[in-house]
């Protein structure tokens, strides 16, 4: 999705730390692979590395190797293609990889870091963060690594780029004191900066995350309305005033654009929602006696993937998408500061 997106997670981080330990294989599951596949961010041998495994549970394998940490995967629109994000020691890059981990690419390197990458919708384009003197700027580069430019120079900080629908527009955070991270826009093609009014719904001021609506003329953006709660509200390019949608954070669509998924905080855990877009109907998916956090849903809107924490066992987990037939599939990473942590392969 776009990654689209969320932040609002970090409140959950403590809660997952020792599920590092856990470790993941490295050879296939069993024979043969299903359409419908997941990447995610699983330990191993002390780092985060990217795997791939199957909805059904089988196939699981490893596509990125130490030194260093590989997060934030992103399958490219056509499938053929793996967008990531390496750090090792202060040294952070964007690699991609062919199907099956095979020939590994860096596309980015100093000076600076560059990180939070984002395919663009026909899959030519990059966007990312360029980091420098602590100063993130939206920046643009070729899918092959070429034509690197800078798109913004806010006042302060960038985060988060997210492509609109339709490629002509990207989206991202700015950092502010006064007010929290605020949302603008900037054109792929000329670059430029557009606020997007996004109030906040509570007494925290600003946005913890957003991602694009599938109509491209619409944004969902997710603010702290208290201490343990969060609102997620719909805004129009155009300026109309914000309309509330849901309690909750992390939203995810469908990919028919009909329902949205996304979570809810409680004490002590958090659970999956699923909420019919027309009707406003919100039905609870997941148990609440877990922390259930970042929905997915597959190309087919048939499956939902999502982590899961369950005593000190963080894990990726699907469900169908009336929430049935949950399956654990694997062990997954713990720093959800980074995002995507989950990525379906796009059907082929």
């Amino acid at each position: 999705m776009g990654r689209s997106a969320w932040r609002a997670a970090q409140l959950l981080v403590p809660l997952v730390v020792g599920a590092l330990c856990a470790g993941v294989p490295d050879i296939n599951a069993q024979a043969g692979a299903p359409a419908a596949q997941i990447v995610f961010v699983s330990p191993y041998r002390g780092t985060r590395q990217i795997f791939l495994v199957d909805a059904g549970g089988g196939g699981l394998q490893r596509l990125t190797s130490p030194p260093g940490d590989s997060e934030g995967p992103t399958w490219s629109p056509e499938g053929q293609r793996l967008l990531f994000v390496r750090s090792n020691a202060d040294d952070t890059q964007i690699y991609t990889a062919s199907e099956g981990g095979r020939e590994l690419r860096r596309l980015t390197a100093p000076p600076g870091t560059h990180a939070e990458a984002a395919w663009s919708p026909d899959g030519r384009r990059v966007a990312y963060i360029t980091r420098m003197s602590g100063i993130g700027r939206v920046s643009l580069m070729n899918a092959d690594g070429g034509d690197k430019r800078i798109l913004s120079g806010p006042p302060a900080s960038a985060s988060a780029p997210e492509w609109s629908p339709d490629g002509h527009l990207i989206a991202f955070l700015v950092q502010s004191q006064e007010s929290g991270a605020e949302l603008y826009l900037t054109r792929s093609d000329m670059g430029g900066m557009r606020r997007i009014p996004t109030p906040a719904t509570g007494v925290i001021p600003g946005v913890s995350g957003f991602v694009w609506l599938r109509d491209g003329q619409h944004i969902a953006y997710t603010t702290r309305a208290g201490p343990a709660q969060s609102d997620i509200s719909v805004v129009q390019l155009d300026g109309t005033p914000p309309r509330w949608l849901a309690f909750g954070y992390a939203p995810n669509w469908s990919p028919d654009g009909t329902r949205v998924a996304f979570v809810v905080a409680h004490v002590g855990g958090g659970q999956i929602y699923v909420q019919e877009v027309t009707s406003g109907r919100s039905v609870p998916l997941t148990d609440p006696k877990y922390i259930s956090l970042r929905p997915v849903w597959s190309p087919d809107g048939a499956w939902i993937a999502f982590l899961s924490v369950r005593g000190t066992d963080l894990a990726l987990w699907v469900m169908h998408a009336d929430g049935s037939g949950q399956r654990r599939l694997a062990p997954a990473a713990g720093n959800l500061s980074v995002l995507p942590v989950i990525s379906w392969v796009p059907y082929r």
